[in-house]
């Protein structure tokens, strides 16, 4: 531990007056989840509280949507005690478990599999698109809401209807088996065989189906230089 801090000054300054709790050591397995989040006066980051699987790559994006989080609790932006964060925290390492558990399970199946993985897509384009397009929620803003679509119940749905649909499979899977699932958070062009799984940002797409962002096709244009992180109104 001490040779491990000691190549980081700022971290052998923070930690110089610190003492392990408990002997350190390994975790001989990666998927775990700890009892608690958070408590009273800490807060774990997700990749401490919970290691799921890196099957979609969420673990670097959770943990900046937990710092974000708690930052606004510290500056008084969000309301309420560590146990709010703690709950959100929980809800989210459920949801990111529903989405790789059906993966690892339809992994020997490619069809099956590429048509679970869109209901992922699904959620990441959704969330992120609502996120650098539409008005901030109050109160809480931004951090107060689930990550990857964790709170979103039109997801939880989609994620039933699918794995039900997949687990019948009377003939193989295929991209657009998914469809009628993720229609209502589509906004990426998704689940299209004609695409042969290859999905490049379709800008017409997203003004196409502004009405599930609650905005109008002029709102979705003037504020598209907004997902490159530009300007926009």
């Amino acid at each position: 531990w001490a040779r491990v801090i000691g190549r980081y000054p700022t971290l052998s300054a923070q930690f110089a007056d610190s003492a392990p709790v408990r002997q350190i050591g390994a975790v001989p397995r990666l998927q775990r989840r700890l009892a608690a989040a958070a408590g009273d006066g800490w807060a774990l980051l997700p990749a401490t509280f919970c290691s799921i699987s890196p099957m979609f790559s969420t673990g670097i994006a959770w943990s900046l949507t937990a710092v974000e989080r708690l930052a606004s609790s510290l500056l008084g932006e969000i309301e309420g005690d560590m146990s709010a964060y703690a709950a959100l925290l929980e809800t989210e390492a459920r949801w990111i478990a529903d989405l790789v558990v059906p993966a690892y399970e339809l992994r020997r199946d490619f069809p099956a599999f590429s048509a679970w993985a869109q209901l992922y897509f699904a959620a990441a384009s959704f969330w992120e698109t609502v996120q650098r397009l539409c008005p901030a929620p109050e109160p809480g803003g931004w951090p107060s809401v689930g990550f990857l679509g964790a709170t979103d119940p039109v997801l939880r749905r989609a994620r039933r209807g699918l794995r039900e649909r997949l687990a019948e499979r009377p003939e193989p899977a295929a991209d657009s088996v998914a469809g009628p699932f993720i229609e209502p958070r589509n906004v990426a062009g998704l689940a299209a065989d004609v695409r042969r799984r290859s999905y490049p940002v379709d800008l017409d797409r997203l003004v196409e189906r502004s009405d599930l962002l609650g905005l109008s096709d002029d709102d979705v244009r003037a504020a598209l230089p907004r997902l490159r992180g530009l300007s926009g109104r």
